[in-house]
């Protein structure tokens, strides 16, 4: 995989974290649970970080154990399948359309300033659609230096070893799903985040340090809450396209892409950790649907 498609999956894979912040009721801490059902293999369900930081890929002995005596991999996307082409395809405005006509008049020289901050010329970041934009200059410049050097995140490193292990890799969706997403956000919703980006930079990096500081914890309800925190100066509406584009409708729809590959036993489930929480995070819909799921680490 070239250090380019990590990039962009790496963009794409950030706001995944995003969705338990606003789920109701987070489970205690963990990020190992085990899936158990009857006549089955066991199954795991490891809560990741979407970092390609040192501290993230040290990973205890416990997650080690599980992923060498699974039959397969499970992610988010199968990383390697992304197509770098048809993302920056996606990611770019119509010929008849640039930034300027997208972005206010106040917000776009600060725009250009901040995407020539990750080495985007102003000739290139005049041709990207809001969307990516928005999800790039919600990144950490330091993740995105790891990843451009050729650092794997740790989703890709799972996916990665795995192949090596000679275990099959499944993805529960696929980059057109993710991106349809983030482009489908109302234009008013997307200004707003670009708005907060500008306006609070550093930010991004002071939360991508508590996240990781939680993370390491496995303290799902304290990341839960960080979230919550972080959405309330959102417009209630803009609140609830959050909660259903990427809560609700993913959760839901992993959770039932996960039966089939449950129904064989001897999976290692690898999603963003927020997807672990809440009511209606993966913990309780997989018990709603009849699977024991106890923590494990």
């Amino acid at each position: 995989m070239t250090a380019m498609q990590r990039l962009l999956a790496g963009f794409c894979l950030l706001f995944l974290l995003l969705p338990a912040a606003l789920a109701a009721e987070a489970p205690g801490k963990g990020r190992l649970w085990r899936i158990e059902r009857a006549g089955l293999a066991d199954s795991y369900l490891f809560g990741t970080m979407h970092s390609s930081d040192p501290r993230v890929l040290a990973l205890p002995a416990s997650v080690l154990r599980a992923l060498q005596k699974s039959r397969a991999v499970v992610g988010e996307l199968v990383i390697k399948e992304v197509n770098s082409g048809s993302v920056i395809a996606r990611a770019m405005l119509p010929a008849d359309r640039s930034l300027a006509d997208t972005v206010p008049d106040d917000l776009y020289a600060g725009t250009l300033q901040a995407l020539a901050g990750f080495g985007i010329p102003a000739g290139v970041a005049d041709r990207l659609d809001l969307w990516f934009v928005v999800m790039l200059l919600s990144e950490d410049p330091a993740e995105v230096a790891r990843q451009r050097a050729g650092a794997q995140v740790l989703d890709e490193w799972l996916q990665a070893t795995a192949e090596r292990q000679g275990k099959a890799v499944l993805g529960l969706e696929t980059m057109d799903e993710q991106i349809a997403v983030f482009a489908g956000w109302p234009q008013e919703m997307l200004v707003a985040m670009l708005r907060g980006s500008l306006a609070y930079p550093e930010l991004v990096r002071r939360s991508q340090a508590a996240l990781l500081a939680l993370w390491s914890d496995g303290d799902l309800p304290s990341m839960d809450l960080l979230f919550r925190v972080s959405t309330l100066p959102m417009p209630p509406e803009q609140r609830r396209i959050l909660t259903e584009t990427l809560v609700l409708n993913r959760n839901h729809l992993m959770a039932a892409r996960l039966q089939p590959i449950l129904a064989e036993g001897g999976a290692f489930v690898a999603v963003g950790a927020l997807h672990l929480a809440g009511e209606e995070g993966l913990i309780s819909l997989l018990q709603d649907k009849g699977w024991t799921v106890t923590r494990v680490d």
